[in-house]
This record gives C-alpha cells, structure tokens and sequence, in this order.
C-alpha cells in the first residue's frame, strides 16, 4: 500500500524551494543553477528590452537575483503598505 505525502510540494517545487534556499545562504552553483532553469525566458525578455542584448540580459539576471536573495521579511514589509 503506498503512503499519502502531506506535502503540498512536488519534488520539482521542493527542488526549486531547496535552491532558493541555498542562493540566500550564498551558494553560487544554487544561484547558477537557478538562472540555468530560467536562461530561456531570460533571453526571450532581452528581446524586449530597449537596450544591447547583453545589458539586457544582464539587467534582467541582476534584478532576478536581488528579488531571490532579498530578506523574506523586506517583501512583507513591501506588501504591507
């Protein structure tokens, strides 16, 4: 008979939350692997931004990683005002 997960969490979503976790603590192949899982959507927003592709790219990837290793706490603090 096979047991019924309590969690709401697929292994996917669990693998996603782990690298999120680890980026915060400062693990680069988490944050490496992170934009690995993103690259395609990354470039495909590039092409919609007025500037060279790679500024682009690199606003994009900058600004996707600040919103990943900002404080859990800092967002509340935005959603409540």
């Amino acid at each position: 008979m096979q047991e019924k997960s309590n969690s709401k969490y697929t292994a996917e979503d669990r693998y996603f939350l782990d690298l999120i976790e680890n980026a915060k603590l400062g693990d680069k192949q988490s944050m490496n692997e992170i934009l690995k899982l993103f690259e395609k959507d990354i470039l495909v927003l590039a092409k919609y931004i007025k500037m060279p592709k790679d500024d682009a790219i690199q606003a994009i990837i900058t600004e996707f990683l600040s919103l990943i290793l900002k404080n859990d706490n800092e967002g509340e603090k935005n959603t409540n005002k």
